[in-house]
């Protein structure tokens, strides 16, 4: 038997290779229960209009940034709770509206600082993009309203009977240095 074979399964064991970082995404329904969102290759999957998402990984991580992005890269103001295990980590985001019809969102999680996320071993692990889109038509915006332009007022409405600067004689009169004079 050979000496050397015992030592190489005892330092598998101790230094496992790294596990990929496996993300799993749920979406609130409107009647208030929790649907899995599937990611099957290529296809974009559809979730209904929700205020709430959250995110689960098989393992817990360290130096993680989670963000919602809209269609244009913008990232949507959101009430985020992360409960962060020994095993795995939790993380749910609340919208202050719902995701709009017909739109797609991104959800990246990369590193808050450096180059990468680590794992409970410190090992990097890449940043992750999901991609998913609410389904129904999008929803037209509504037409801009129309500004009512306000017409200018000309020096000579101002002298008028109704002006402040106008005599019930139809005299104007003028300040000069801070004093009244009449013509």
């Amino acid at each position: 038997m050979d000496a050397a074979a015992p030592s190489m399964t005892s330092d598998a064991r101790l230094n496992p290779p790294p596990e990929r970082l496996v993300l799993t995404l749920r979406h609130q329904l409107p009647d208030g229960g929790m649907e899995l969102v599937g990611f099957d290759g290529g296809i974009l999957p559809e979730i209904e209009p929700t205020r709430f998402i959250e995110l689960t990984t098989n393992f817990s991580i360290h130096n993680y940034r989670i963000r919602v992005f809209d269609e244009l890269d913008r990232a949507l103001v959101s009430d985020d709770l992360a409960t962060e295990g020994d095993s795995t980590l939790q993380y749910q985001v609340r919208f202050p509206t719902p995701l709009q019809r017909g739109h797609r969102y991104t959800l990246q999680i990369d590193a808050q600082t450096g180059e990468s996320i680590l794992d409970p071993q410190g090992r990097p692990q890449p940043e992750q993009r999901l991609e998913f889109q609410v389904t129904g038509p999008r929803e037209k915006a509504p037409p801009a309203s129309k500004v009512k332009k306000r017409k200018r007022r000309r020096h000579t409405q101002m002298l008028d009977q109704g002006s402040p600067f106008a005599s019930k004689s139809g005299a104007q009169t003028w300040f000069v240095f801070g004093q009244p004079q009449t013509q």
